[in-house]
């Protein structure tokens, strides 16, 4: 179900998010019954053998075991246990999806989800932690709609939280205990009303039953901060699947600050793009285990630089557009694809690549002129 995909058939960007700094603010809500803070638990779906899920007082486990074929396309089938919200609510918790048999599917599923109904087909947002130890947001945008992934494969969490915040739903991760923090998966979804938020397991086979275990679990009501928050400037860079059958992207680098304008190098292993007037590269596939480090490109003593850069036709060469000690203003520089002593293109100030020329021989850039921004050629050795 998952492909990973190189390159071809996939788009990168880079997205931007402002975060409030600091946990959420609200009360956890309790409650005392055979479903601790739940209500009850219903089968989503076909599920055969019925789901079970129960809790454990005195070690606070939630315990779901669950068959059901998957959460995918328009039909989901899995085991779900609930409570009615309504408002701004966060579910964290501990997930472990149990070990399975040889015959296990490795995507099988554990979740925290937000559900408008419960109907099959019904409108969603879920974390999930695979059996493979992938990890995803999860979500359906309308009843009947096809399910949507923001995927990455950094190792299953030890912690995780959905946060709702109007119509923004966001995922946050601890990975080894520390604070939970963003990890650049979030989305727009509009719930209606009362919704339910709780637990879930999917086995991913639909006549096979496979487990996970649920700790630590907190549901809480968000308030509005009583005070203006400080925000903080985050950005992501995913890889999109253009196949409209595929609707899943992975995300390959996340943090504070701003990254722009990702270009694919020739053989689409690399992404380069710019973050703080520097150059960056990072590997295009979805790491294993972890993000992939995004290393700086040594571009001499070449700084400012914008998103306007990319490789040559052969792959040989990056334009870019800096500024240098020496020549203050930008101006169109080329370096190796590799890295290396910037060589001057454009005279001028305010100049600013746009493209190569398909044999490599001419470079296409802009510079205003008049008042007017003009479209200029010149010889790719300046």
């Amino acid at each position: 179900m998952y492909r990973k995909k190189k390159g071809r058939g996939l788009l990168a960007l880079s997205a931007l998010a402002f975060g409030f700094v600091g946990s959420s603010i609200g009360a956890a809500q309790t409650a005392s019954n055979s479903l601790g803070i739940f209500e009850n638990q219903s089968d989503v779906g076909s599920v055969a053998p019925p789901g079970t899920a129960t809790f454990d007082a005195a070690t606070g486990v939630y315990t779901v075991r669950s068959a059901g074929e998957d959460l995918w396309a328009n039909v989901d089938g899995f085991h779900f246990v609930w409570k009615r919200v309504s408002g701004d609510v966060s579910l964290t918790g501990d997930v472990k999806v149990a070990d399975g048999s040889a015959t296990s599917h490795p995507h099988r599923k554990a979740l925290l989800m937000f559900r408008q109904t419960l109907d099959s087909d019904a409108l969603f947002a879920v974390a999930a932690i695979h059996g493979s130890e992938e990890t995803a947001l999860q979500f359906r945008r309308a009843k009947g709609e096809m399910m949507q992934t923001i995927l990455f494969n950094i190792g299953a969490p030890q912690r995780m939280r959905l946060e709702k915040r109007g119509d923004t739903v966001t995922l946050f991760l601890s990975m080894h205990g520390e604070p939970l923090h963003q990890t650049g998966a979030s989305m727009k979804i509009h719930f209606d009303g009362t919704f339910y938020a709780g637990l879930g397991m999917c086995a991913r086979k639909k006549d096979t039953v496979e487990q996970a275990t649920f700790t630590h679990v907190d549901l809480q009501s968000l308030n509005p901060p009583a005070a203006p928050a400080a925000m903080e400037l985050y950005s992501t860079l995913h890889t999109i699947a253009v196949d409209p059958n595929v609707p899943m992207d992975f995300v390959i680098q996340t943090g504070k600050g701003q990254m722009e304008a990702p270009n694919w190098s020739r053989d689409g292993e690399t992404l380069i793009f710019n973050r703080a007037g520097k150059l960056w590269s990072v590997p295009a596939s979805e790491g294993e285990g972890g993000f992939s480090e995004a290393r700086p490109i040594d571009i001499g003593n070449a700084t400012d630089c914008t998103g306007s850069h990319g490789l040559s036709p052969d792959g040989k060469w990056l334009a870019m557009t800096c500024a240098t000690p020496n020549q203050p203003g930008r101006r169109v520089y080329i370096v190796p694809a590799m890295g290396g002593t910037p060589r001057l293109v454009t005279a001028n100030p305010n100049s600013y690549f746009h493209s190569w020329s398909p044999d490599g021989r001419t470079i296409l850039f802009t510079r205003p002129r008049q008042g007017t921004l003009s479209i200029y050629s010149i010889a790719a050795d300046g």
